[in-house]
């Protein structure tokens, strides 16, 4: 903590005034649409109501896992309104944009919801649901391919403020703060997942047409992708693809290959890797790499509707 933080580039720089200029735009129109889909009966309020409190629970069951808890109840007792108040906000946030989102997504683009609603009707076993995630997690390992790739650039180029992005360090304390870390994750990557959406869907109702939301989404998440390190030079060919990957994502498969996508990311991203398992760590990096592996097994198994994954009707005949 006392170590001198790394100067932020000019990408750096351009990544964090496009995410909170993006935040904020979402939250305004989230609160202007939102409003007026209520006033017309509109949305999916149980949907929205489910996404919030999932939301909501899993991330102060992180805090109660992770957090540093006091015998003094006054400390303890602000620490959880501080909790508190953070969860609801994000909550609300995803509440609010899923109203404002879903009517009109419904009515552009339905085929972005199917996989989404189903799970939150309680459909799990659904082969598009199965599908959707197994792409979401395809798509997910190739953006963390992507990104390594952009960091290892160093070791074969002369390139300077190439600072290697370390490990969320939460995942590297006690074995309660790693599982915290875990199921905050499933929990927060919601809000990427939905700001990104609302951004697409908003963008074809002000622009008219599909394929220029289509572009100028891709453009701002190029935008944001920028800050994955000091070098402008190594990170705008890794943002421009990854910034493609994600919109071709939201835009073909929809809300819940996102979802799966940015879960998958932030698990390769922000958790500690090694194949070497001599390193302390080794355990953590195989539980979290079980976790992706589980969800891929989970998916495929799903997505195949309870047909046999050998062909053995191809064999009978």
């Amino acid at each position: 903590a006392r170590m001198q933080e790394a100067p932020r580039g000019v990408g750096q720089i351009v990544s964090l005034a496009t995410g909170v200029t993006v935040l904020l735009a979402l939250l305004f129109g989230a609160l202007v649409l939102a409003r007026r889909n209520v006033r017309l009966g509109r949305g999916d309020r149980r949907g929205a109501f489910r996404l919030a409190a999932f939301l909501l629970v899993l991330s102060m069951l992180g805090w109660l896992l992770g957090a540093h808890h006091v015998a003094d109840l006054g400390g303890e007792f602000r620490m959880l309104g501080e909790a508190l108040a953070f969860s609801l906000f994000f909550a609300t946030f995803v509440w609010l944009t899923y109203l404002a989102l879903e009517p009109f997504a419904r009515r552009r683009w339905p085929d972005l919801l199917i996989s989404w609603t189903r799970l939150l009707s309680g459909r799990l076993r659904d082969p598009l649901v199965g599908r959707d995630i197994l792409v979401g997690i395809l798509a997910g390992a190739s953006a963390s391919l992507l990104f390594f790739m952009q960091q290892s650039v160093p070791a074969f180029a002369n390139l300077s403020a190439m600072t290697p992005m370390p490990p969320n360090p939460e995942t590297l304390g006690t074995l309660r703060q790693l599982v915290s870390s875990i199921v905050t994750t499933f929990a927060f990557v919601t809000i990427p997942t939905l700001a990104t959406m609302s951004l697409l869907v908003l963008l074809s109702i002000l622009l008219r047409r599909r394929w220029l939301a289509i572009v100028m989404s891709g453009l701002v998440l190029t935008l944001f992708f920028l800050g994955l390190s000091e070098n402008l030079r190594a990170d705008l060919p890794a943002a421009l693809l990854l910034g493609a990957l994600m919109v071709f994502v939201a835009a073909r498969f929809g809300i819940l290959s996102l979802y799966a996508t940015f879960l998958v990311v932030t698990f390769l991203f922000r958790f500690p890797h090694t194949l070497d398992f001599s390193r302390w760590y080794a355990g953590r990096s195989l539980f979290v790499l079980l976790i992706v592996v589980g969800l891929a097994s989970a998916a495929f198994w799903t997505s195949l509707g309870g047909k046999s994954p050998f062909g053995t009707a191809a064999l009978e005949e």
